[in-house]
């Protein structure tokens, strides 16, 4: 009776020390063995690729001549858009451009205007030519303001962030979300639509290769995925099995004590 005693709180000790342990490596954000105290050490990154703007998409035009001055054939530019403000899902539509289903988008005076598989660079040199028509040396700023994206699952502020400026990496997203949870796991998913399909790839936060990824730079519409770390799981089942070991070895005990005063 004492052995199978012995062996239960054995088992409970640890289980108990399983449960607790989780190695370091698997929880610490970009590591690499060439990192070190006495330099720094260059990590080549990924180049970001300029977005190509795609039906839906909300961008923001100012056209102003070289005194900073607009005239009323660009009225929609004095309703306060531009998106020099961070904008929020009930101001963004407020004096900017929707992009139609066709790619279009409609200015005052000038009329429709293709942007659709364009940069906002590009459309901003566009507009500037046609611009050049009405002011001399025009000024013109197009800005993309209907950057979403979706954080979801194991960070301390999971839901849907509107940025304000084209340049988001993913270590910023999952800043913004209030960072991994202690169950989070460093494999994340990013799922990213392309045409018709959802494509979904992982990536390592614990990798210095990371910054090298084509997926580092976010684009509109893309969905962070944090898992909970399978540790965490075991732990939790550990933790289970701790507490049927734990009532198991009390009613041995209970058991033995009875056996042992008759």
């Amino acid at each position: 009776m004492r052995k199978v005693i012995y062996i239960c709180l054995g088992a409970l000790f640890f289980s108990s020390f399983l449960s607790s342990c989780v190695r370091t490596g698997r929880l610490n954000y970009v590591q690499d063995s060439k990192f070190n105290t006495e330099r720094m050490t260059q990590v080549a990154t990924q180049e970001q690729s300029l977005y190509k703007l795609q039906p839906y998409d909300i961008i923001s035009i100012q056209i102003r001549d070289a005194a900073g001055k607009t005239s009323d054939q660009f009225a929609l530019q004095q309703g306060g858009g531009g998106g020099f403000i961070v904008p929020n899902e009930f101001t963004i539509f407020l004096g900017n451009y929707p992009i139609d289903a066709a790619g279009n988008v409609n200015f005052p005076t000038i009329g429709s205007i293709a942007v659709k598989d364009k940069s906002t660079l590009e459309v901003q040199d566009y507009i500037a030519k046609i611009a050049s028509e009405y002011y001399k040396d025009p000024i013109v700023i197009v800005r993309l303001i209907s950057f979403r994206i979706t954080v979801l699952g194991q960070v301390r502020s999971p839901g849907r962030y509107l940025l304000g400026n084209e340049r988001m990496n993913i270590l910023e997203a999952i800043s913004l979300a209030g960072d991994l949870t202690e169950n989070a796991d460093r494999k994340v998913q990013l799922v990213r639509l392309n045409g018709n399909y959802e494509e979904v790839i992982l990536l390592d936060l614990t990798k210095s290769s990371l910054f090298n990824s084509p997926y580092y730079y976010l684009r509109p519409n893309d969905k962070i995925i944090v898992r909970t770390m399978k540790a965490r799981v075991g732990r939790e089942n550990l933790n289970l099995l701790s507490t049927l070991f734990s009532a198991v070895s009390t009613l041995l005990l209970i058991l033995n004590y009875f056996n042992n005063n008759r």
